[in-house]
C-alpha cells in the first residue's frame, strides 16, 4: 500500500526508475539519494539571509522571515550550548550569535529606518534581537 502511494506521488519518470525497488524503504532511501540536499547545500542557502532585505515586507514580516532562517540553522549546524548557567563559553557563544542576528537584521532594514539602526548599533551592550 505504501509502496503504491509512492510510486503514485511522484512523477511518471521518476516512479518509473524506481518501480523495481521491492520495499518502501528501498524506494524512498534511492529518491533521498538522488534528489535529497546535503547539509551544506541547506547551510549555503540559510547563510545567503546575508542577501536577505525588508523590501516591501513590513518589519515584522522580514524579521519573521529572519528568525525562521535563523532556527533552522541553528537546527542544522548544532550550535554547542551549556547546560550550566554559569558556562563562560556558552554565554560567549549564545550573545555572539545574538550580535550576529542583530547586525543581519538591521543590515537589512530598508534606508527610512537608518536613524533607527544607528542609535541600536551605539547601545553597548547591544540588545538582544527577538
Amino acid at each position: 500500500m505504501v509502496i503504491s502511494w509512492l510510486l503514485l506521488s511522484i512523477e511518471k519518470d521518476i516512479a518509473t526508475s524506481v518501480l523495481f525497488c521491492s520495499t518502501a524503504k528501498q524506494i524512498w532511501e534511492e529518491l533521498e539519494q538522488r534528489y535529497g540536499q546535503s547539509q551544506g547545500t541547506k547551510i549555503f542557502q540559510i547563510q545567503r539571509i546575508n542577501n536577505l532585505s525588508q523590501g516591501s515586507m513590513s518589519v515584522s514580516d522580514y524579521f519573521t522571515k529572519c528568525k525562521i532562517l535563523w532556527d533552522e540553522y541553528a537546527v542544522l549546524v548544532s550550535i554547542p550550548t551549556c547546560s550550566n548557567d554559569e558556562c563562560p563559553i556558552g554565554k560567549a557563544m549564545t550573545k555572539l550569535l545574538e550580535n550576529q542576528q542583530l547586525i543581519q537584521f538591521l543590515t537589512g532594514l530598508n534606508d527610512n529606518y537608518v536613524v533607527v539602526r544607528g542609535n541600536i548599533l551605539m547601545t553597548h551592550p547591544m540588545p538582544k534581537i527577538g
